[in-house]
């Protein structure tokens, strides 16, 4: 495996830590906010595209690296509010 590949692979594991560690923090600082609770959400969100980057980055074959990019960096389908709430 290439060495620019390793140290991609490594920056995004980086940044998943820091996000992972920002939403902890953002959690304990002020815990039952909405606002917090929706910067947690993104930020888990983050975490979740860098690990999978960090991933399929060094995968050993091309189906690997697809399926992480895929199915693991697809941003959640988002149903309007006014579908779920009667009015």
């Amino acid at each position: 495996m290439p060495l620019p590949a390793q140290v991609l692979s490594w920056l995004f594991y980086l940044s998943f830590v820091v996000y992972t560690l920002a939403v902890l923090y953002m959690l304990r600082l002020h815990p039952a906010t909405s606002l917090s609770l929706l910067m947690a959400v993104l930020l888990t969100t983050l975490a979740t595209w860098a690990v999978a980057m960090s991933f399929s980055t060094v995968a050993p074959t091309v189906q690997i690296a697809l399926f992480m990019r895929k199915f693991l960096t697809c941003p959640p389908i988002l149903v309007p509010v006014s579908e779920l709430v009667e009015i």
